[in-house]
């Protein structure tokens, strides 16, 4: 029943969450040994989680699935700059991760696709997904 767990990663390396907890490397070593261990597969990470990523691409291995969150867009950007943001974000999670496709990718802030630009970035997110540097998009 394990395996249908998933590991937030907000508070690696960084203070989070309502205690404003922070796990350190050793103990984040830990987790990663012990989900090896139950056969847990799954983390939750984002750009926007200091270097959480990181950490999960120096610590895991190819067996894994992270998905991970858009850093929240500024929408006052033209068309063009928000489609190179996107790429470039997704690219530098997927060099965080150490992967050659991102498992799924998130929202950071799911309103932005009811946004003027949403259809924007989901086609963005999409064409990724064609070109097979995202599995799954989802909010």
């Amino acid at each position: 029943m394990l395996k249908n767990i998933i590991i937030g990663t907000a508070n690696f390396n960084q203070t989070y969450g309502l205690s404003s907890s922070k796990v350190n490397l050793k103990n984040i070593k830990k987790i990663i040994d012990f989900s090896k261990k139950k056969n847990i597969k799954y983390y939750d990470t984002s750009g926007s989680y200091k270097n959480a990523e990181k950490i999960l691409g120096k610590n895991l291995n190819k067996d894994f699935r992270v998905i991970t969150k858009l850093p929240p867009i500024k929408l006052g950007m033209t068309n063009k700059k928000i489609k190179d943001w996107v790429i470039e974000n997704v690219y530098k999670s997927k060099k965080n991760l150490g992967v050659k496709e991102i498992y799924a990718i998130l929202m950071h802030k799911p309103k932005t696709l009811l946004s003027k630009k949403g259809n924007l970035i989901y086609k963005t997110l999409h064409d990724l997904k064609k070109k097979k540097i995202i599995k799954k998009i989802g909010i």
